[in-house]
This record gives structure tokens, sequence and C-alpha cells, in this order.
């Protein structure tokens, strides 16, 4: 342990959280200049659908991350072995309303090549997407469960008397609440309990800052990360009114490049690439605009963005002012063509999902040297900490083990 930067403290998810005598005497009391950091990796079954109660092993020991893994899963081996290496690959997911859904797509496009995801994290709407990548959950079901929430208009509950938000919130509470509870069985997931590392960004009202949650209640997180303020309700967590990441990073790229074992970063931008001109030189008199909306969208005069479209983008101007810089920082950048998704056009769905589809593989299919993937990935992983000899033997053990589970 003098030597080591990591040490990784392997357990039964199954057995007790207490600390055994023999980890007390070796890491609990050992000589404070011998501190390298502990990852706790917490062994499960292959057919376990989600990890549970892993924070009351975080909170006995002075952890620096943690891992859920099944051994009897190639692939799972396989994301272990990119960590350690840094050779991780991290998902990004912009905020954007409804025009997210396109992060669907993009899971889609990178399920379809093999392309594996060892750390997720995003803002807002990237938030709600990015968890439901962490689930682990196969893209069809994914699918189908976003489907049933998005057809039930999430923020279709109006307040009657509007004195903190536009909108109750309380329905869409409840579709995430319900939809978590189909993915993983669990009544409230925390975040700790995902089978991909996760992250979520919302901003600290009381504290004027930027708030990284890696922790806690996933419902909670996600409820806070697309409070939009004077949209939806915002959320109290440990005394701190939360709300909406968008307004200091609807792009965390900078957060994911900073994540134990990250190597390589996709990011998924919802920003629009052309500046969205004005062609009127006077914003028109209240009844001209009633007037105007009332025909057909076609057929309208005043290209204008809605009461509720206006406040949700203005919220994250400063945000995406800083996606130019956030952009730099992504190995894989994607950008898909949304122009004309409305930001609460949740009803076009499927649409909005091909949109991301086409575009993640026009993106993807253009690359010279494609993320790691699959069992494969982790021959480049081990190579770089492994001698040349190792890193065959354990890549052709492996690659053994995937083919036997194929059969």
């Amino acid at each position: 342990m003098r030597h080591c930067d990591e040490l990784y403290l392997l357990a039964d998810a199954d057995a007790p959280a207490v600390i055994h005598a023999i980890e007390d005497d070796c890491l609990l009391r050992r000589p404070a200049r011998n501190d390298p950091a502990e990852i706790l990796v917490l062994l499960h079954p292959a057919e376990r659908r989600s990890p549970a109660n892993t924070a009351a092993w975080l909170v006995r020991r002075p952890l620096a991350d943690h891992l859920h893994l099944r051994p009897a899963l190639p692939r799972d081996m396989a994301r272990l072995a990119r960590l350690i290496s840094r050779t991780g690959v991290g998902l990004v997911l912009a905020g954007g309303g409804a025009r997210g859904i396109a992060h669907l797509g993009v899971y889609r496009a990178l399920q379809e090549r093999g392309i594996e995801i060892d750390v997720v994290g995003g803002t807002s709407i990237g938030a709600v997407m990015a968890g439901y990548v962490a689930t682990d959950r196969g893209v069809e079901a994914v699918m189908a469960n976003a489907r049933r929430v998005f057809a039930s208009k999430p923020t279709g509950d109006f307040n009657f008397l509007p004195l903190l938000s536009l909108i109750k919130g309380r329905r869409l509470s409840g579709l995430v609440r319900n939809a978590l509870h189909e993915l993983t069985g669990l009544d409230n997931i925390r975040i700790e309990d995902t089978w991909k590392t996760y992250y979520c960004v919302s901003t600290n009202y009381s504290k004027a800052s930027e708030h990284v949650m890696r922790g806690g209640s996933l419902h909670n997180a996600i409820l806070a990360s697309i409070a939009i303020p004077g949209a939806l309700p915002p959320m109290i967590v440990d005394g701190d009114l939360l709300c909406d990441g968008g307004t200091f990073n609807n792009f965390p790229v900078d957060v994911m490049r900073g994540m134990r074992g990250v190597g390589r970063v996709i990011g998924v931008d919802l920003s629009f690439s052309k500046p969205r001109r004005i062609p009127h030189e006077q914003i028109p008199g209240t009844w001209a605009l009633l007037r105007d909306r009332l025909r057909p969208r076609a057929t309208r005069r005043y290209r204008l963005p809605t009461l509720a479209a206006y406040l949700m983008n203005v919220t994250v101007l400063y945000s995406v002012s800083r996606q130019r810089q956030s952009r730099k920082l992504t190995d894989v950048y994607m950008n898909p063509p949304l122009e004309r998704v409305g930001m609460l056009q949740w009803n076009r769905f499927d649409q909005i999902v091909e949109q991301g589809y086409a575009h993640a593989c026009e993106v993807l299919d253009g690359l010279h040297s494609p993320p790691v993937v699959g069992v494969a990935g982790v021959v480049a992983g081990v190579a770089a900490a492994l001698p040349a000899e190792v890193a065959a033997d354990l890549a052709a053990d492996l690659a053994a083990d995937a083919a036997n589970a194929a059969d």
C-alpha cells in the first residue's frame, strides 16, 4: 500500500456492510502519509436488477469512489479495466427541454455499435436521460418507459395561482418516480445504487453556486436539475433551495473530465449552432400577437417564442455561452439539428428520437477512431497499464469468457 495510488476494495454486495477487523487495522489505522484513493467495488450476481443499500457501505468508509460490478458479465469486467487504466468512456447530456428526447436516439446508436458507457452525467432533461443510461437497461426497455412518461404530458399540470411556479410539478414527480421504479424495482433508488457512475448538475439558489449531485435520492436529484425557475417548483435538499442546473452549467463536460477513470468523453449538445434572428423591428401589441397565435403555425407572421419558451431559454443564456468552451473538452461532439423543436413539444417523441439517432449514426460512422467498445476495448485499456504479455493474456481470457457467455 505504500506505493499505490489507488486501492480497490472488493466486497460481496450481499454481505453485511460492517467494517471487519483486518479492514480496520490495515486501512482505517494506517499512517496518514499512506493515503491512496480507496475505491469500493461491490460484486453482484448477474441476474440482479439493481444494486440497493449502497449508502450503508459508503457512510462507514473514507472512500474516493465506488463501483458496482457483475463479475459474470464480461462487459462489466471490461468497464472495470477501462476505469482502472483511465480509458473509461463518459457520456455528457445537455439540457434543452423536449429536444432532450434526442438523447434517447443517441443512446440507441451507441448501443447498436457496442459502445459501452462507463460514466454518465447531465443537466436538466439531460439529467433525466442520464438516469436512464445509468440504470443499464436495454434501449428497448428505456424507450418504452420514456415513451409512456412523455405521452402523459409531464408539464401539463399548470398552477391556478402560480405563486412559485407556472407548473405544479406533481405530475412530473410522480412520472419520474414510477419510471425509476419500473426500471430498477426500487421505490426510491439512490444515485449510489446505479450500475453506471452518475452525476447531475443543479443550481444552488441558497448559495448562488453550481451544485454537482453524486449521492442521495435519484428522484430528487433529477427534479432539482430540471426545476426551471418560474416554470417548475424548486427542490429543498439539505436545507438548500435547488433549481435547474442549466442556469450555471447546461453542458457539464468539465465535470466529466474530473471523474475518476474517464479518458474519452462523448458530449451531446442541444444548443443552436446558428443565432436565432428575429425578422421584425418591434414586438407587436397583445391583440395582434394573440390573433397571430390563433393562425396555423405555417402561416404565422411573428416568429417569436412563447412565454414559457422565453422563460426557459433566458435561464440558460449564461450557461449556453459557456458551451463553446465545453465543446473543446469533448472527444466526440454531437449537436443534433433540432432548431424546429420547441422546448415543450413532448408530443413529437418519435420524431425527435429519430433525429437524434440519425445525427449520432452520422457522427459515429464518420469517426476514424471510435470510442472503446465492448470486451475488445479492454485490450486498449489494460495495455496502457500492464506489461504487453500480461495484457495479451488477460485480453485472451476475457475474449474467451465473452465467447462462452454468447454460447
